[in-house]
């Protein structure tokens, strides 16, 4: 925990105590960073044939940076793997929500295509992402 609030005074540029302004200036910077990363990436896999989000596809300040989803003839497994001989890094799976798989027809044992996004990544490294599921998906 002490960590975690020396990162936050990094980020907000406070000094001092850590208090309510200091966090919640910090998770707003860090949502500022996300949401543009998002936005991209939710409106590319939107716009892909074959490609089901799974989750809201809104890009506000009330959705974390994970973006989630399945292809129609792709597994998740399959998708992932070729992202990873890249370099990226994404996962795929149940997530711990087996009923939730289920719920929405999916095998849980293949699951979804995970990409967490957060403040550090760069709009780089989501349109190289893109890049690769340009080519795989």
């Amino acid at each position: 925990i002490l960590g975690l609030g020396d990162y936050l005074q990094e980020l907000t540029g406070r000094h001092g105590p850590v208090d309510r302004r200091t966090v919640d200036e910090a998770f707003a910077i860090m949502t500022a960073c996300e949401l543009p990363l998002q936005k991209r990436l939710i409106e590319y896999l939107a716009g892909k044939s074959g490609v089901r989000l799974i989750g809201p596809a809104r890009t506000d300040a009330s959705r974390v940076g994970t973006v989630s989803f399945v292809h129609e003839t792709l597994s998740s497994a399959d998708i992932t793997a070729k992202v990873d001989g890249t370099g990226i890094a994404i996962r795929y799976g149940h997530m711990y929500a087996y009923d939730l798989c289920r719920a929405l027809g999916l095998d849980p044992e293949d699951g979804v295509v995970r990409v967490s996004l957060v403040h550090y990544n760069t709009p780089e490294e989501i349109e190289r992402l893109i890049e690769v599921f340009e080519a795989i998906l």
